[in-house]
């Protein structure tokens, strides 16, 4: 397997960190602590964010099923529901048309099991990753019409399929479009369209992931079709899981409604788990209890997407709905190979994208393009990359006439707006402002990479290039009490938009050389100004500890305090993110 050079990885660490420091009213958070009755640093935090009023705090820390809006304050909702309804009906049986990734499998695990609720029959397809590619396909469209179709419903994709929806009524099929993806300037001529992000839509929550839409209408299908109302309600939040991990995985802000469903599927996850996730967990080794938003987008996130990046998605569908505990093991046991595959797939595919961009380290936006490279990894090769340079990046696969390629962004670059400015290179695109899917023709990549870097050097300042880290609040290592971490991580789930609290500590010295663990990691015994010892660890900061010594002045963390138990005893420690000599 290669392996990049080392003048490479030189080239790969980022800059200097910046520190940005939110302001914090302290009025507003000495009224939010004494009225909330919770620690000074958690009030600090709610109101470094912009969480100032009392009410609006206590709904963020108690987030429930009863904030949730009304799904059919979605435009194109009601007609959805008028159609599916008539299908119910009519036992017309209605064709659901997924996607590869989490959020899309999740998206159509929800509708299926919805539709099927209501005694309708039910059946989904979802596209191969690399032979046909993201979205509706004009192929698979008509074979599915000529075995009788006449309803398609799309989750998490459509929102850009203009001549796939005219094909469609072309054939006699009422298309029903669901998805959360930023609109074109024109919309598809669908039967319905529920998008919370397309023009004219007043709905209160415009991040809804694609499993969010679906849940949505599922929601809204069950109100007006289920009999039994008490049985709906339990039904639906049998859904909570699924809608949890599509968010999650798909990185979209967990704020608003979104905190709300993540928090509540996290809950039905830990206390009655599905069956094919009790065993994927299983041969993840996490425990069902302890899940969190972190172990659903690096363990069994990436396990699901596995499916789709290497074989086939179908498995993932199936282990979410499978009710046969072998086949259930059996299907988790794939995905965990799945998911060896992909990661050698990706390390060979990384090791040469980072030769490969050599020549273009000094543009804003990297583009690098190869023969071959399997599509399934692009996605997360790009953001290996962007991690390593602070850069957006593009990962091209080329094949002969035709590239595809997958990009990922920088907070303060619109991927999606920036590949809107490069459409005379590209054949298709599509996405938001993070992360986006494009299509070009070969002899266009250089092109395409000129005409994106030029949109760039407009767009770009120094300061977003730079990467940073946003301090909530400075606080003493007095005030980091067991009981004060608790509080804090009472404000998880944590994700975009709510990320975890970054803290700043003065005044630390350290007692004893750092040691450095298991070649990557660092770990350092400290002592406050009032003699209070701590430690710290720093994932993947060992190639810093040249910058440590004993008696070499105080230090200044930034990271987030944790709890850690061992032999029954549970201490404080921070994990740092980094720290500068005073």
């Amino acid at each position: 397997m290669a392996t990049t050079s080392s003048s490479t990885q030189a080239a790969a660490q980022p800059r200097t960190m910046q520190w940005h420091f939110r302001e914090v009213d302290s009025a507003i958070s000495q009224q939010l602590a004494a009225e909330l009755k919770i620690a000074p640093i958690v009030a600090r935090i709610l109101a470094a964010r912009g969480i100032a009023d009392p009410a609006e705090a206590h709904r963020f820390l108690n987030p429930s099923l009863a904030q949730i809006h009304n799904p059919n304050e979605l435009l194109g909702m009601e007609k959805a529901v008028e159609r599916i309804g008539r299908a119910i009906r009519c036992g017309e049986k209605v064709w659901i048309w997924g996607d590869y990734d989490v959020d899309g499998i999740t998206a159509t695990a929800i509708l299926l099991l919805t539709i099927e609720e209501l005694g309708c029959p039910a059946d989904y397809y979802i596209p191969h990753r690399v032979n046909e590619g993201y979205g509706l396909h004009a192929q698979a469209m008509e074979q599915l019409a000529g075995e009788g179709a006449t309803l398609i419903v799309t989750v998490d994709c459509g929102v850009s399929a203009m001549a796939e929806a005219k094909l469609a009524r072309k054939l006699g099929v009422d298309l029903i479009i669901t998805d959360h993806h930023e609109p074109g300037p024109a919309l598809p001529e669908a039967y319905a369209l529920i998008n919370p992000k397309q023009p004219g839509c007043h709905y209160p929550c415009k991040g809804l992931s694609g499993s969010g839409v679906a849940f949505k209408l599922a929601h809204a299908l069950l109100k007006a079709f289920h009999p039994d109302e008490a049985r709906a309600k339990e039904f639906l939040k049998s859904l909570l899981d699924l809608v949890m991990m599509g968010t999650v995985a798909d990185v979209v802000p967990l704020t608003g409604e979104n905190r709300c469903l993540v928090a509540a599927g996290l809950e039905r996850m830990r206390r009655q788990p599905r069956l094919g996730i009790a065993k994927l967990a299983e041969v993840a080794n996490l425990s069902p209890r302890k899940i969190d938003a972190g172990s659903i987008g690096f363990v069994l996130g990436p396990r699901l997407n596995a499916a789709g990046r290497t074989e086939h998605a179908l498995f993932a569908v199936e282990l979410l709905l499978t009710q046969d505990d072998k086949r259930a093991k059996e299907l988790a046991g794939k995905l965990d190979q799945f998911n060896e595959n992909r990661r050698a797939i990706e390390a060979e595919t990384l090791a040469e994208a980072m030769r490969l961009i050599e020549p273009y380290r000094q543009d804003q936006v990297l583009v690098v393009a190869q023969d071959g490279w399997h599509h399934g990894v692009l996605g997360i090769v790009a953001s290996r990359i962007q991690a390593s340079f602070y850069r957006p990046v593009i990962a091209i696969s080329i094949d002969q006439e035709m590239a595809k390629g997958s990009g990922r962004s920088i907070p303060g670059f619109d991927l999606y707006e920036a590949l809107g400015k490069c459409t005379e290179h590209l054949e298709q695109f599509g996405g938001h402002r993070m992360a986006a899917g494009l299509s070009l023709a070969s002899d266009r990549i250089d092109g395409f990479r000129e005409a994106i870097n030029a949109h760039a050097r407009e767009v770009l300042s120094d300061e977003i290039l730079s990467p940073g880290i946003r301090i909530d609040t400075v606080a003493s290592p007095a005030e980091l009490t067991r009981q004060a971490v608790e509080e804090i991580e009472v404000l998880a789930p944590f994700g975009i938009d709510n990320p975890k609290p970054i803290i700043a500590i003065d005044g630390m010295r350290l007692m004893e050389e750092p040691r450095v663990m298991k070649e990557r990691h660092m770990k350092l015994w400290l002592s406050a100004q009032d003699g209070r010892p701590m430690a710290a660890l720093g994932w993947s900061m060992a190639r810093r500890i040249g910058e440590l010594s004993v008696g070499g002045g105080e230090l200044r963390l930034a990271g987030m305090p944790i709890l850690n138990t061992w032999n029954g005893r549970t201490t404080v420690e921070f994990e740092m993110k980094d720290f500068k000599q005073a």
